[in-house]
């Protein structure tokens, strides 16, 4: 995982979690962290974009306090992509 700053806002870069390895908490304890890293830094939201094909990432998110931002699809950087904001 990583993060990278923008106005007050981070957004994480390249989150995932190897096939083999899915299902024993990882994806969770590295956004937990990526969201305690933000705050740490002051941030006032934490941005991610997933393939929409992504359904048990979109509901880790949610579950996290992430909430979908459509309107932010397209700059997402292609088709299929959507957007995620956390800002508690």
């Amino acid at each position: 995982a990583g993060l990278t700053r923008g106005s007050g806002d981070l957004q994480v870069l390249l989150l995932a979690v190897a096939p083999a390895a899915r299902g024993a908490g990882l994806g969770r304890a590295l956004v937990r962290w990526c969201l305690q890293a933000a705050r740490m830094r002051g941030a006032r939201s934490v941005w991610l974009w997933s393939h929409e094909h992504q359904a048990p990432a979109h509901r880790l998110y949610a579950g996290l306090g992430f909430r979908r931002v459509p309107s932010r699809d397209p700059e997402a950087g292609g088709p299929g992509r959507l957007v995620f904001v956390h800002t508690g």
